[in-house]
């Protein structure tokens, strides 16, 4: 069960809205030969740049490499898989915290295990949180919170990740922002991944919690390096053992962006699309999907 669950700890680093990561190292360009996690795909009539993006990096992770920024500039619309600008609205703060708590009377000690809430105490008090705060709240939004917290601690933020990065100059630029999923629709993807086994989930996600910085560093490496190959084989990996997860997460969603994708490969503007840079990768990849349909794709 440990290692079939192991892949949640995966699905909520990689995946939350608030996989990835970046930056125990600054991306540089080394040269003429160096690659990056960014790709290009060329139809009849524009190009639509993929770039797999690490949402939580550090400030040492700037500046990108050059290749990121030509990207952009030859851009006229960044598409996200949520517009960050919905991520600041008010209402949807309230929707996460609505989702999130449990119904009237019930409480968080109730809802797992002694020995998990025992071990989330003792968790959030070495990050510098009390328990209490998550007395009604569900146990899936503890699971994230504490990873979060956990990320923060080692350098690693929202604010530094390569989509706020790109939407911040967007901005600046007045670029037009897409989004290819409501915030809405995320959060209710990362609450029904542990249905059923949230428990479980939660306490081998906190377990893990004492690992992960060890974990994330091969998969930092690869990324850097715009290592596709080595990349892939450490996120599948991590899914093997619990496949129900990466088709939800990962497989249904590449299907529903391949579509809006090649929507605007018919069109007549350059897009440029940052989405978590474990949906690029793989056979049921976007990377992989987009060739198949006979588009000419080349990483940069």
């Amino acid at each position: 069960m440990r290692n079939s669950l192991k892949g949640f700890v995966y699905c909520i680093t990689v995946f939350i809205f608030l996989i990835l990561h970046q930056p125990l190292f600054a991306q540089q360009d080394s040269g003429p030969e160096k690659k990056h996690f960014l790709w290009s795909v060329k139809s009849n009539s524009n190009t639509v740049y993929i770039l797999g993006s690490l949402h939580l990096l550090s400030k040492d992770s700037y500046p990108l490499g050059q290749a990121y920024e030509e990207a952009y500039g030859d851009s006229e619309v960044v598409v996200f898989e949520v517009d960050p600008g919905e991520l600041d609205k008010p209402e949807t703060i309230r929707m996460v915290l609505t989702k999130a708590a449990l119904e009237k009377g019930k409480t968080l000690q109730e809802t797992v295990s002694q020995q998990t809430y025992e071990q989330a105490k003792e968790e959030l008090k070495e990050l510098g949180i009390d328990i209490n705060m998550f007395t009604n709240t569900k146990p899936w939004f503890l699971a994230v919170t504490a990873t979060i917290l956990k990320l923060s601690k080692m350098g690693f933020n929202p604010e530094y990740g390569v989509d706020q990065y790109f939407y911040n100059k967007a901005k600046e630029s007045s670029k037009e922002v897409r989004g290819l999923e409501t915030a809405e629709f995320q959060i209710d993807l990362i609450a029904s991944l542990g249905e059923d086994t949230e428990d479980e989930v939660l306490l081998h996600t906190l377990r893990d919690l004492d690992v992960i910085e060890l974990e994330l560093g091969s998969l930092i490496d690869s990324w850097n390096r715009g290592d596709e190959s080595e990349f892939q084989e450490l996120i599948l990996r991590s899914y093997a053992e619990y496949p129900r997860v990466y088709d939800k997460l990962i497989v249904s969603r590449n299907k529903k962006w391949l579509k809006e994708i090649e929507s605007y490969l018919r069109g007549d503007k350059n897009y440029l699309v940052v989405v978590g840079a474990g949906h690029l990768v793989g056979e049921e990849g976007l990377i992989k999907l987009l060739s198949d349909k006979g588009y000419k794709v080349e990483q940069m």
